[in-house]
């Protein structure tokens, strides 16, 4: 028998022999910590114990889940390490030099943390994902780690959002057409604010208050960009520009004033919470389709058909790995629609 196999069987012949032992050992013997197989890939083994390892810090960012979560999440993670190690091996075979993915992973790790605005703001953010930064920079590794693959197993290039075929207009429209109903866009009207905050005017009345002169004030022919930069809380330098604001995105009541008013009227105080505004509507868009002329739609379509060629391109990966792999059990990757 394989050294291997041999010792799974000792290990799971452990693990599940009935309880007949001594109640009580010599207070000399050692302990002997047992563990459970749960995952074979090829000569990589998966214990229990490195599940409940990578599992703990999930569980205590969620608060202790229920055991039915629990279960969940350990069956997930299970399978991201079998591809972890199918990854990890393939890599071996092709002879990567470990630094140079630590390389890559670093510097996205220090782009990310330049974008959030430093170290602690990017855990912080993560933690709202109830994602661990350990997790996270395992997943930055697999990602450089696949990119590398996918050029040396499948001849890809290692950027294919430079392949002119792939981006053609032609494809990117089509994508457009065949997922049109994304691409819908709410109501939305463009307007200015003047912001009393209650804090700062001192009670809510008084805010309600301050906010009635000064309507009464603009109504009089003051005009509102320049009361806007003396009395405004909000951006008081650039006439208290909102930009556009859409349906559903923000204060209900707020809403509903911006997509009744007539455009160029000055709105009744509306009480926020927190303070009291007048606002302004320069224009109004109504909901429909965003067409596919303008520039944000064809990024994101581009951003969606990369992500779907890199997906396709990742499980053809996965599948070529997986033909000359051995997996215990067998239905393990089953979750992938690969096997």
């Amino acid at each position: 028998m394989p050294a291997l196999a041999l010792a799974i069987a000792l290990l799971q012949g452990a693990a599940s022999a009935p309880a007949s032992r001594p109640a009580s050992r010599p207070s000399d013997a050692p302990g002997i910590a047992l563990d459970k197989v749960v995952a074979i890939v090829n000569d990589d083994v998966i214990t229990y114990s490195e599940v409940q390892l990578r599992l703990a810090p999930t569980i205590e960012q969620q608060g202790n889940p229920d055991p039915a979560r629990i279960e969940a999440l350990r069956r997930d993670l299970i399978v991201g390490l079998a591809v972890e190690k199918l990854l990890a091996q393939a890599a071996k075979r092709h002879n990567f030099d470990p630094a140079s993915i630590d390389a890559i992973v670093k510097k996205r790790l220090e782009d990310e943390e330049r974008a959030a605005g430093g170290h602690q703001q990017l855990l912080r953010n993560l933690e709202r994902q109830g994602r661990s930064f350990a997790d996270h920079e395992r997943e930055l590794h697999d990602d450089a780690l696949t990119e590398r693959l996918q050029g040396a197993e499948l001849g890809f290039d290692q950027r294919p959002e430079n392949d002119v075929t792939l981006m053609s207009p032609g494809l990117l429209r089509a994508h457009y057409r065949e997922r049109i109903a994304e691409y819908h866009r709410p109501a939305a009207a463009n307007a200015r604010e003047i912001l009393i905050s209650t804090s700062k005017a001192g009670s809510a009345e008084k805010a309600l208050a301050r906010a009635r002169e000064l309507r009464a004030e603009i109504q009089g022919g003051a005009d509102f960009d320049a009361v806007a930069a003396r009395e405004s809380e909000w951006k008081p330098a650039d006439g208290g520009r909102l930009g556009w604001v859409e349906e559903g995105g923000g204060d209900p009541l707020l809403e509903r004033t911006l997509l009744s008013l007539p455009i160029g009227a000055l709105s009744e105080p509306i009480e926020l919470e927190g303070g009291v505004a007048l606002v302004r509507v320069d224009e109004r868009r109504p909901a429909g389709v965003r067409p596919f002329s303008d520039p944000d739609v064809q990024k994101r379509v581009a951003e969606d058909v990369l992500a779907r060629r890199r997906n396709e391109v990742f499980r053809k990966l996965l599948s070529r790995l997986l033909n000359d792999a051995y997996v215990w059990p067998p239905n393990l990757l089953k979750s992938l629609g690969i096997r």
